[in-house]
């Protein structure tokens, strides 16, 4: 295999939580495939899953039509079930989102340019967390 990384951080899937009509089991089911097709090809490689980043909660419909709207709400329910999923594969988990939360507990505005997009500073602050595990 010409690509075999120690480490592989993941941060996949967060779209899925603004497709209408899908549902949380299944978006942890596609994750939980894709992490064990990783780990029997990859047996060595340290896999850590991230959790779905912040956003901020908006009126506004979202930005690819056809969607719903994201909350805090779906975010944190989807992130405990990945941290969950993450032990049951014995993976690492990885949460960056305190430095991005503003009071209100959803994502700064500073750190935006819409309710679910980072801003080049959001992506910086992530990195800042990032570079500290590789």
């Amino acid at each position: 295999m010409d690509l075999e990384p120690s480490k592989l951080f993941i941060n996949i899937g967060s779209n899925d939580l603004s497709l209408p009509g899908d549902t949380l089991d299944n978006l942890l089911s596609k994750y939980k495939a894709l992490i064990l097709r990783i780990q029997a090809a990859l047996p060595a490689c340290q896999i850590t899953m991230l959790a779905f980043y912040p956003c901020r909660d908006s009126n506004e419909p979202p930005p690819i039509a056809g969607r719903i709207s994201r909350t805090m709400d779906m975010v944190n329910l989807a992130n405990e079930q990945l941290q969950l999923l993450a032990t049951e594969l014995g993976c690492g988990w990885l949460n960056c989102n305190a430095p991005l939360l503003a009071d209100d507990g959803m994502l700064r505005q500073d750190y935006m340019t819409d309710p679910v997009h980072f801003s080049p500073a959001g992506y910086a602050e992530v990195l800042k967390i990032l570079r500290e595990h590789l």
